[in-house]
C-alpha cells in the first residue's frame, strides 16, 4: 500500500508498506522454516511488484516473478512469485536468467534455477498458476468474452489459453531436478476417483505430465478448494 503520492518506492523505503496479507504470508513462511515458497495470484505488476520484491529482499528472500496480466475488464489477475531464503539457497546463474528461467508465461509461469549452498544440490523451481476449470472441456475460466466477439471465437481463445499453459509447463518439466509448485487447477486421477468426479482437459494434462515425466506428486490428500455450492477439489 502506498503511503502517499504515486510512487511505490523500492520496498525498503517508507513510500509504501506491505499489506497485512503479504506480511502474514512472509511471517508464516519464515516461522514454518520454509526455504523455498511459491505465491500465486499476487495481482501485482510494474512498480508495485518491484516494491514487493524489494521488501521481501529486506527480509532475506531472493525472488523471481511474473507480473499479473490485465483482463478485458482492466483488472490485474494472476501473478506468481518464487521466493527462497538467501542464507540457504542462491541463484545458479548470477546476474541474470539462464535458459528456461524467468518469466515463461505472463501471469502464470515463472522459473528459477537454485543451488543449495551447503550441499551444492541444484533445483529448478517452476511457479505455476493454471487457468481455471470450466464445465466445458478444455476451457479457461478467466478468459473474458470481448465486446462483439462471437461465442465460438471466445471458446477457441479459452482453449488456446489452456493449451499454451500446459504446453509450456510440460516443456519446463522435461529435465532432472525440477519442482513444480503452485495452483494447477487440476486433479490427479486418484483424487477424482475418491470423489467420483469426471476429469476435464486440465486434469488429463496433469495426469499425463506426471506419468510421462515420471514426476512424484506431493499433494495435500484433502480438499484445497471449496465452491459456493459445496463442491470440493484437490487442486
Amino acid at each position: 500500500k502506498r503511503r502517499g503520492g504515486d510512487a511505490w518506492g523500492d520496498g525498503r523505503d517508507l513510500r509504501a508498506r506491505p499489506a497485512p496479507k503479504l506480511r502474514k504470508l512472509e511471517t508464516d513462511a519464515r516461522e514454518d522454516g520454509a526455504v523455498v515458497v511459491v505465491w500465486t495470484e499476487t495481482h501485482a505488476s510494474g512498480d508495485e511488484l518491484e516494491a514487493m520484491r524489494g521488501w521481501l529482499a529486506g527480509k532475506g528472500w531472493g525472488t523471481e516473478a511474473t507480473a499479473g496480466y490485465v483482463t478485458a475488464t482492466g483488472r490485474i489477475r494472476g501473478g506468481v512469485i518464487i521466493a527462497w531464503r538467501e542464507e540457504v539457497m542462491k541463484r545458479e546463474r548470477k546476474g541474470g536468467d539462464g535458459p528456461g528461467e524467468g518469466e515463461l508465461l505472463r501471469g502464470r509461469l515463472v522459473a528459477a534455477r537454485l543451488v543449495a549452498m551447503a550441499s551444492g544440490e541444484r533445483l529448478k523451481v517452476v511457479g505455476a498458476y493454471a487457468p481455471g476449470r470450466q464445465e466445458q472441456r478444455g476451457r479457461a475460466a478467466e478468459v473474458v468474452r470481448e465486446e462483439g466477439e462471437r461465442a465460438g471465437e471466445h471458446t477457441e481463445r479459452e482453449r488456446q489459453a489452456v493449451e499454451e499453459f500446459w504446453t509450456k509447463l510440460e516443456e519446463s518439466a522435461g529435465e532432472e531436478g525440477v519442482a513444480i509448485v503452485g495452483d494447477l487447477n487440476a486433479e490427479l486421477a486418484e483424487a477424482l476417483r475418491r470423489r467420483g468426479a469426471e476429469g476435464k482437459a486440465q486434469d488429463a494434462r496433469l495426469q499425463a505430465m506426471v506419468e510421462n515425466r515420471r514426476l512424484e506428486p506431493k499433494t495435500a490428500g484433502e480438499a484445497t478448494w471449496y465452491g459456493k455450492e459445496g463442491e470440493e477439489s484437490e487442486i
